[in-house]
């Protein structure tokens, strides 16, 4: 028997090319021939050209996303207008001629593939939506065409956060497949791997699988100072905690919690260190070194750097107890 095709769905790239690099190579890795991508190209990330020029090379199907369809247009936004310069008119030009949708069958499934929903780029499905609304992405519309019959499989990006749900009354499949560039489910590049017999409409094996991938998430913050983006703060944020901008908290001085204890790694009694933390939430910070700090002299269990998760606790700060934040975990997100 002839092996199953295997087709990588990535979404929502966002100019972070060592994300899309880490994400073609585990491609590459797995011997996958086929690569479709939910658009999103461009945007929040600092090397848009770069990422339209890689997914035009690698990608056998590329359909348009929101930031795709509004680049291309007259814009007083300012990181839009940095976007438009490094991108160029050819490009832009590319972006707003991207197709819609894309159908085809896989193993006796319609499948149909689009960024948002099954009426525009920029309606906005979540996860949690009700089954009815569900159930709607699968319609035939003015934005998918009437030409195809109503697909079994249905596939989309926008939100960033890769789920399945069986719509088993109506005996239905709908996948998100995450992001590749901005994920905010967790801080690493996702994609979705169909398999099946492509393009028959005969019934055959069909799976769907999840791919997570780590990635250099500091080297694209580096490019992106490097090449002064705009926004710079919100898109560190984003990749390294998987916290949507629209949610985070502009980082403020700690002083009324008076500092962030660390704990230390030494044998013996208990003790921690108090240092400062930029706020991201008001439970989760980031790590900052003391003026005098020495990674020789004390081990800290959260480096400098580190995103943590904090508590308030009570402790004796020279002669009276405060309430203070104290860092208990290092921050993940949850799914």
């Amino acid at each position: 028997m002839t092996p199953l095709n295997k087709i990588a769905v990535i979404s929502d790239i966002h100019g972070n090319i060592p994300a899309l690099e880490a994400t073609l190579a585990d491609i590459r890795e797995r011997d996958i021939k086929h690569i479709y991508c939910l658009g999103d190209l461009v945007g929040k990330g600092p090397q848009s050209a770069l990422a339209v020029d890689m997914i035009r090379e690698q990608c056998e199907v590329v359909i348009r996303g929101n930031w795709d369809d509004f680049m291309p247009l007259e814009s007083d936004n300012v990181m839009t207008q940095w976007n438009q310069e490094q991108l160029g008119q050819e490009r832009l030009a590319y972006l707003g001629a991207l197709p819609n949708v894309v159908d085809f069958q896989m193993s006796g499934k319609r499948v149909r593939l689009f960024h948002a929903s099954q009426t525009s780029v920029h309606k906005r499905i979540h996860m949690d939506d009700s089954y009815e609304t569900h159930l709607e992405m699968f319609a035939n519309t003015e934005f998918t065409g009437y030409v195809q019959p109503e697909p079994d499989v249905v596939g989309y990006g926008d939100i960033h956060a890769v789920y399945v749900r069986a719509l088993y009354l109506d005996h239905k499949t709908l996948f998100n497949a995450g992001s590749v560039g901005n994920p905010l489910d967790e801080p690493l590049a996702t994609y979705v791997i169909l398999e099946g017999r492509l393009h028959s409409d005969v019934p055959a094996p069909f799976g769907l699988q999840i791919v997570r991938l780590p990635y250099d998430i500091e080297r694209v913050i580096e490019i992106a100072r490097e090449m002064d983006m705009p926004e710079i703060e919100p898109f560190a944020i984003e990749v390294r905690t998987a916290v949507y901008r629209g949610r985070q908290v502009k980082p403020t001085p700690v002083s009324q919690y008076e500092q962030i204890y660390i704990p230390l790694l030494e044998e013996g009694t208990p003790c921690s260190r108090p240092t400062v933390g930029e706020r991201i939430t008001d439970e989760i910070f980031r790590v900052f070194p003391t003026e005098n700090y020495d990674p020789e002299d004390e081990i800290w269990e959260f480096p400098p750097g580190t995103i943590v998760k904090c508590v308030i606790e009570e402790r004796h700060v020279g002669s009276k107890r405060k309430k203070v934040l104290v860092a208990k975990e290092e921050y993940k997100v949850e799914t």
